[in-house]
């Protein structure tokens, strides 16, 4: 079934927070003690291992807080590994090109919507994924794929990054972004 994160309602918001450094799994409960929808697993500039990340998306699932990994590339090795591990979505940062996020949708994404390997026996369904097909269908409608804007390039290309299919929605990053429009820090610039 589709992930509660999607269901938004106009007007609506989503609050969560970046994990960077900490990998205490029992963090998360009190992220959702504080309200928060979400965590960003930081995989760009964190230092989390795969073991880390696992048993973080494992509370997560368990405690129905969306579990985002920021992964470091557009590569097969990270987005699937995530996605295996249990995560409901990545955030791919210094998305410029639709081509970009198309290509990280396509290994999010089972057939016919992507190229996502198979490996179904893991914590993503629950080790009981039943008919092939059908889990395939399940998994594409619930992975997420957020672009994260942070340069001028992803600014002026943001709407055909959004119209990709696929594509949840997208994240700025102000720190890169002002720091690319050369004014470091500012939040009041023209840009």
């Amino acid at each position: 079934s589709m992930h509660p994160f999607l269901k938004l309602e106009e007007g609506e918001t989503r609050l969560g927070a970046f994990l960077s450094e900490i990998a205490a799994p029992n963090l998360l409960r009190i992220y959702k003690a504080c309200g928060l929808d979400y965590v960003i697993i930081d995989c760009e500039h964190g230092y989390f291992d795969h073991s880390q990340v696992a048993a973080l998306c494992a509370v997560a699932n368990g405690i129905d807080l969306m579990a985002m990994g920021r992964v470091p590339c557009v590569a097969r090795e990270h987005i699937q590994k995530y996605f295996d591990l249990g995560a409901d979505a990545i955030l791919v940062p210094m998305t410029g090109t639709a081509e970009r996020i198309r290509q990280a949708v396509e290994m999010t994404k089972y057939f016919p919507e992507g190229k996502r390997g198979a490996s179904t026996m893991r914590p993503h369904s629950e080790y009981n994924p039943g008919k092939l097909a059908d889990y395939m269908k399940k998994a594409n409608e619930r992975t997420m794929v957020f672009a994260q804007i942070e340069t001028d390039e992803g600014v002026r290309n943001a709407a055909e990054i959004a119209a990709v299919p696929g594509v949840s929605g997208l994240i700025v990053g102000p720190n890169d972004l002002s720091i690319d429009y050369g004014t470091p820090g500012a939040s009041d610039t023209p840009e």
